[in-house]
């Protein structure tokens, strides 16, 4: 199958979709899934083996690209289908940390495609390490519209466990840490400032909550002769 698509550059954008997802339904989601993205990860060195073999000279960006490409189409399948067999899988990436790495693995082809995993298994930690590195990489027209396009999709059903967790920013900064990353990626166009209302909004009840705690610690303390006002905090 991936070399059909890799050969018919046109089946992937225009019938890939429908292909995945009735192999999904037909077939185990999760088994799909870890198959091809194993034959991605190992894609590379079988197509150099042959090529040294029957001594074609091919370029290997073209099989790194081919291989981005499918990774972005898995990669959207997953976050954005509404068959059960994919919401399924998106519930055992989210739990099983082994079906998460195999499918990493292979996401690494395209870095967006990472992130937004990272995201969806909520691996805040990983994702903020990895959009630190994006600075390494050539911020091309292809990479900002990918940008803007998971900007869109944190908007969608399959993010509301994020967006949520944007009101507890004291217990998710290495999600606080990627969405202002993204930000700072972003030209100030429709997905900035989507995102930065976003963050306003996050920000301002997370304010509000910092509030009722300092609140509720000042009334402890005040039960105990001593107010958080009267405690000498040393900045340096």
């Amino acid at each position: 199958l991936l070399k059909v698509f890799k050969t018919r550059k046109n089946l992937l954008a225009i019938r890939g979709k429908f292909i995945i997802e009735k192999l999904c339904q037909l077939l185990d989601s999760q088994k799909i899934y870890k198959a091809m993205a194993q034959f991605l990860i190992t894609y590379i060195d079988d197509q150099e083996q042959e090529e040294s073999e029957q001594k074609q000279q091919e370029e290997t960006s073209s099989d790194l690209e081919f291989c981005s490409l499918m990774i972005q189409s898995l990669n959207i399948i997953l976050l954005t289908a509404d068959s059960v067999y994919i919401q399924n899988l998106r519930d055992l990436v989210q739990n099983d940390t082994k079906l998460f790495l195999s499918l990493y693995n292979a996401w690494c082809y395209d870095p967006i495609s990472t992130l937004s995993l990272c995201l969806m298994a909520k691996m805040y930690e990983l994702g903020a390490k990895l959009i630190i590195y994006f600075a390494n990489i050539d911020i091309t027209i292809g990479f900002l519209m990918q940008v803007d396009k998971l900007v869109t999709l944190i908007e969608s059903p399959t993010f509301v466990h994020l967006r949520l967790e944007l009101l507890e920013p004291y217990k998710n900064p290495y999600l606080l840490k990627i969405m202002y990353g993204l930000l700072m990626l972003l030209p100030q166009n429709n997905a900035f400032n989507s995102l930065r209302i976003r963050l306003q909004s996050a920000s301002s009840f997370g304010l509000l909550q910092d509030d009722d705690n300092l609140n509720m610690t000042n009334h402890n303390n005040h039960k105990k002769g001593k107010k958080t006002s009267d405690i000498n905090i040393n900045i340096e």
